[in-house]
């Protein structure tokens, strides 16, 4: 999951420009996810913290060693 904070300042990143800035879109077998967030209004924080319940739920954690995770090192 990324989470992109300060989605209420003016002209925020879009989730298509920061998964296109990241190259996610050529990880075609990761789950990943992108929310806009605010947290002086709260915008998005619940469904963040949804998605990461939803997707650890009885899960083994696996792509620890993934490109992905490598890259966003």
């Amino acid at each position: 999951m990324i989470i992109t904070n300060k989605q209420d300042l003016p002209q925020p990143y879009s989730s298509e420009e920061i998964a296109n800035i990241l190259g996610l879109y050529q990880f075609k077998d990761i789950k990943w996810y992108i929310r806009g967030t605010s947290c002086i209004n709260g915008e998005g924080v619940n469904e963040c913290l949804d998605w990461v319940i939803d997707n650890t739920k009885n899960k083994n954690i696996e792509n620890y060693n993934s490109p992905l995770f490598k890259k966003l090192k």
